[in-house]
């Protein structure tokens, strides 16, 4: 499996939320509730010299970003309800299950001038994948 088999089950997966969901970057001013995630570290297991086992830790921030608190955790719980079980992606070969989560919340203010505070509320998820 290549590690962009893994991130693609991994957007597929979020995008089935409903919520518009990009990668790294938002453009201030852009249609909320949204999802942006950013795929941090990838650790591969390799069973001998050179030979990949097929088994990866993946570590994931999600920002979910909405115009109020209650509805960027309510963006945050769908998330999480999204990955929180033994997902398996037959078109890419792999399965995968959340193995830690931690969330923060915090306030950005565009800076477009024209867009007011938005409630961003960030996950990080680590992932334990592997080939099925």
């Amino acid at each position: 499996m290549a590690l962009l088999d893994l991130t693609k089950a991994l957007y597929l997966r979020m995008s089935t939320s409903g919520f518009p969901v990009s990668t790294g970057l938002r453009r201030a001013g852009d249609q909320t509730p949204a999802v942006v995630y950013e795929i941090t570290q990838v650790d591969i297991d390799f069973a001998m010299r050179g030979v990949a086992s097929g088994s990866y830790t993946m570590q994931v921030s999600i920002d979910c970003v909405a115009n109020t608190a209650l509805e960027a955790w309510d963006v945050a719980s769908d998330m999480i309800t999204q990955l929180d079980t033994n997902v398996v992606d037959n078109v890419n070969n792999i399965s995968f299950i959340i193995s830690t989560a931690t969330a923060s919340a915090r306030t950005e203010v565009p800076d477009d001038g024209q867009s007011d505070a938005e409630r961003v509320v960030t996950l990080v998820l680590t992932i334990l994948a592997k080939e099925i």
